[in-house]
Order: C-alpha cells, then structure tokens, then sequence
C-alpha cells in the first residue's frame, strides 16, 4: 500500500522526523515524498540548519551564563563592585586599594568593567568641561547672578540694611520693655 504525503502533511511532520518521533511507516512515507519533492527536502535543510544553530548559540549562551553566575557570586566580586567608584576615584584606604588591584589583575571581568567605569568617568568629565567650557566664564559668579545673592550679598548698601535691621530690632525691645515696665 502506497501512501502520498501532500507537502502540507510533510511540513507539518518535518520536526518530528528530524527528532526521529514517527513511526518506521510513516517515516517511509516521509522520505518518499522527500525523494520527488525538492521543495520539501529543502526545507528540510533549512530546518536542520537552524535547529544546528539554535543548539549552537544555546551551547554558547550556557557557557557565558554560568561564567558570568560563577562571577556574580562570588564575595569578591561583590567587594570588587561595591568598591569599584572609589577606587577609580582613589578614595580606599590601602588594604583596600591592594586588595582591588588583586582582583583586577586576577579576574578578566574585573577589567572590563574596570576599563568600562574609566570610559563613563572620561565621558562625564569631558561632557562636564564642554558645559563650562560653554558658560564662557566663572561659572559660580554665573549662578549666584542667576539667583540673585551675589547683589544681595556684596551690594553698595549691605552694611547699612544691617545696620538698620540692628536699630529696629533694638527700637522694638526698648519700646517693649517700656511698655511691660509702665504697665
């Protein structure tokens, strides 16, 4: 008995014949169809090609997962974490210093995110000197003239609103203790 497969039927028993799950019948059936349909066989390739790479790219991605678990779990690299900025920033003590230089030198994931924390500590320092470089001057005065205290601070007439705030104060005390020594 001679059974012909149409391509929809073959398509959808594709999967299972790569992963061998048909039965020695039907398995027939589906390399018969296979041998006249170069459609089919074709997709076949295609499919096989793929499932390869998926498992290739699945194989690779376990590797970089558990190297990369086995790094961020390590109490080193929690230690290596938490110190990092202050490090970059020289503001460890030097046990602890040395202890981060260790590390560095020993753990290649270390190093990246070193060289990683150098790139976006230049990149800050250089977007903020293009900021100052851009406020064409002291940027302090430029902030103290933004919000007015620079006036109010070293203004002509400073000490004489001070002077005058001091009689007031004393001119309503004088007349407060008149008023409670008369009552």
């Amino acid at each position: 008995m001679t059974v012909n497969l149409t391509c929809t039927q073959v398509s959808a028993l594709l999967s299972f014949y790569i992963d061998d799950k048909l039965s020695n019948q039907l398995k027939q059936f589906v390399e018969a169809h296979l041998e006249i349909c170069p459609t089919c066989n074709a997709k076949l390739e295609a499919l096989r090609s793929m499932i390869k790479s998926l498992r290739e790219v699945h194989e690779k991605l376990s590797v970089v997962k558990s190297g990369a678990e086995e790094y961020a779990q390590s109490e080193q690299n929690n230690d290596f974490s938490i110190n990092l900025s202050a490090y970059i920033d020289n503001e460890l003590s030097d046990e602890e210093n040395l202890k981060v230089k260790k590390y560095i030198i020993s753990n290649p994931k270390a190093r990246q995110d070193l060289e990683k924390m150098y790139k976006l500590k230049k990149i800050m320092q250089n977007s903020f000197d293009k900021a100052k470089n851009n406020s064409k001057g002291d940027y302090s005065k430029f902030i103290l003239r933004r919000i007015d205290m620079h006036e109010e601070i070293y203004g002509p007439d400073s000490f004489a609103k001070v002077v005058a705030l001091f009689i007031i104060i004393l001119t309503v005390f004088t007349i407060t203790a008149v008023i409670i020594f008369w009552v």
